[in-house]
């Protein structure tokens, strides 16, 4: 994984250990909203980066019944 992903990844780990299912929410649109910013130059590794996040966030959103929102 690019390096400039591997701290958000930490913390998001760290988050959903703590069950701070917000902070992990917002890391997850923190980071996709820079990702999707450039969506025609999407090259493999962002889209694995992107799914990555995606499951993370629909998984925090799940924890914290924002069954609509997932």
């Amino acid at each position: 994984m690019n390096p400039q992903y591997a701290l958000a990844r930490v913390r998001l780990i760290q988050y959903f250990e703590k069950k701070e299912y917000n902070k992990v929410s917002e890391e997850c649109w923190y980071i996709l909203n820079k990702i999707l910013l450039d969506r025609l130059s999407y090259d493999e590794e962002k889209k694995n980066i992107g799914y990555r996040f995606y499951t993370n966030l629909w998984k925090a959103l799940i924890e914290h019944h924002k069954y609509e929102e997932a």
